[in-house]
């Protein structure tokens, strides 16, 4: 059976909500509810979903989806068997909007005298420009951590992360 739209399911109205200075790195990849106060929130951003190649040689078409915010192209055609022959065709393939929000502990969470703790959170598809400046929230994602990457050009792993929470 296919469906002619996506279906997606929203947890709301977590019994447990986490305090931004106790997220550890026991919670990644797990689902956490935070609350705080939005402080900044950026533009839409088109993010790829589906990659959609072809070959410049033979013109074998290819889709792959993104994983994990990763998409590995095609070194080699399936058809012709030609290297490094595929071209990302940018208007066949599918997007996804996107929008950065950093979360800020509320004063009445933090402990007297420290600075606040922050959280940057990825808002997708219609959560996507629901929220402003100010504005005093709860939300449910899951805690992510990548690895910080200094030079694209060089694969080694860093030891250093960064974290965020993927909205719900």
């Amino acid at each position: 059976v296919v469906l002619p739209h996506q279906i997606q399911i929203r947890p709301y109205n977590a019994a447990k909500t986490s305090n931004m200075r106790s997220l550890n790195p026991e919670d990644i990849d797990r689902l956490i509810t935070v609350s705080g106060m939005v402080t900044r929130t950026s533009g839409i951003i088109p993010e790829l979903r589906e990659g959609f190649f072809s070959c410049s040689v033979c013109s074998h078409t290819l889709t792959l989806e993104v994983d994990r915010g990763r998409l590995t192209e095609p070194t080699v055609c399936f058809k012709c068997n030609t290297s490094h022959s595929y071209m990302l065709i940018h208007n066949r393939s599918q997007f996804t909007d996107k929008q950065h929000v950093k979360l800020q502990e509320t004063p009445d969470e933090m402990p007297a005298g420290q600075t606040p703790n922050t959280v940057t959170l990825f808002a997708y598809n219609d959560l996507v420009d629901t929220v402003q400046a100010g504005q005093k929230i709860v939300v449910t994602g899951i805690y992510r951590a990548l690895p910080v990457q200094v030079n694209s050009r060089v694969r080694n792993i860093s030891s250093v992360y960064r974290t965020h929470v993927d909205v719900l």
